[in-house]
Parts: C-alpha cells; sequence; structure tokens
C-alpha cells in the first residue's frame, strides 16, 4: 500500500542522508527528521529552486511529494529527492489560493505528515515557496515541545498560526492533533491552516 512504500522510501532517504551521519549537534535529536513539501507540475520550477537550497544547506533528508507523474519523473530526472504514489494524484495545473483544486491539493498535507508521524518518522514541513536562510535545527531542540511553526498575522491581539512551515515531533499529541485537523477539515470548506486557528481560538488542548 501507500504507507509501506513511504516508509520503505523514507528510510532510504535518511539512510543515505549526510545530514543525518554528520550528527551536527553531538546527538541523535535529527535521526528521524524529515523535511518535506509539496508540488505538482504547475510549481515545478519553484519547487526545483526550493531543493536547490536544501542541499546547499546540506538538508539532503528531505523529501518532495509530487501530486501529479510529470512532475515526478521530472524531479527524479534531476536527481532529487521525490515520491509519488497512486493515491496522491491530482491536478497538475497551478493553483491560487483558495481557488480552483487548491483545497484538494493542501487537504494531503496533514494526511502525509499524519502517515510519516505514525510510521515514526519528526516532519518538518516547508512550503516549495520557503527558502531557508539559516540553519533551523538549533532552534528545534527543545524537550518540551512537540509542535513549532510560523507565525502568522496578528488578530484581535492573538498571534495566528501559520502553515508556511511546521515542525511536527512524534508523540500522540501530534498524532492526535493531525487527526483532527483532518476530520474537520473533510468536513468544512476550510484548509488545515484555518482549521488550526480556529481550534486554537476554541481553547484546543
Amino acid at each position: 500500500d501507500s504507507r509501506s512504500h513511504l516508509f520503505k522510501y523514507a528510510d532510504q532517504v535518511l539512510a543515505q542522508s549526510q545530514f543525518v551521519k554528520q550528527r551536527r549537534w553531538g546527538d541523535g535529536s535529527f535521526d528521524r527528521t524529515l523535511i518535506t513539501t509539496y508540488t505538482n507540475w504547475g510549481h515545478i520550477r519553484m519547487t526545483e529552486h526550493w531543493a536547490m537550497h536544501m542541499n546547499l544547506r546540506g538538508y539532503d533528508n528531505y523529501i518532495v511529494f509530487s501530486f501529479d507523474q510529470k512532475s515526478f519523473d521530472h524531479l527524479k530526472a534531476n536527481g532529487v529527492n521525490v515520491f509519488f504514489h497512486g493515491s496522491l494524484e491530482a491536478t497538475s495545473e497551478t493553483q491560487q489560493f483558495k481557488k480552483g483544486s487548491y483545497k484538494s491539493l493542501v487537504d494531503k498535507k496533514p494526511m502525509i505528515t499524519l502517515d510519516l508521524l505514525h510510521g515514526g518518522y519528526d516532519v518538518m514541513t516547508i512550503d516549495n515557496d520557503i527558502v531557508v536562510l539559516k540553519d533551523m535545527f538549533p532552534f528545534l531542540k527543545s524537550p518540551k515541545h512537540t509542535f513549532f511553526s510560523q507565525n502568522g498575522a496578528l488578530m484581535a491581539g492573538r498571534v495566528l498560526f501559520c502553515g508556511g512551515y511546521i515542525f511536527s515531533r512524534r508523540s500522540p499529541d501530534t498524532i492526535i492533533l493531525y487527526t483532527d485537523v483532518i476530520l474537520v477539515a473533510a468536513n468544512t470548506p476550510e484548509h488545515d491552516q484555518k482549521v488550526i486557528n480556529t481550534l486554537s481560538a476554541r481553547g484546543y488542548k
């Protein structure tokens, strides 16, 4: 099934990763950490740029999830760590925020993260329009926190959650959170970012 294929590929990426082998921080805090992003053919140039910057920073522990065969074939031919399965198939056209098939694409992101968490991986999800300019991992070593995210806009005195980048440690709490987000998103017109903000405003713990 898709999970077994995914876990096999994830293990392969980590086994070959110089980032993991070097253990820059002297311990195994990030030995099971995968950096993920998502693309279709419509966003292929942006994704190529993203992968280039991951490699320049020495982050070879990444996987690009393709939502169509064309983008998968292209990225694989160019040496990018890329995964595709028929269950991920979606439109290959460029999608604008909250228009067209946008929601059907972004709703796949938390489902993939949840699968990886169940597989025993920590997941750093970074949108393909974000470039990492500084080593981010020293800021993520807190043993007390299992969920880190980008700050969004300030609204009514509250800083909103932004899904541009999210670091999720494998833990029962994060698995429950993603499960709830997926269930709510499946039954509303909102995507994961809006769902998490709504849950947070209502005192979700």
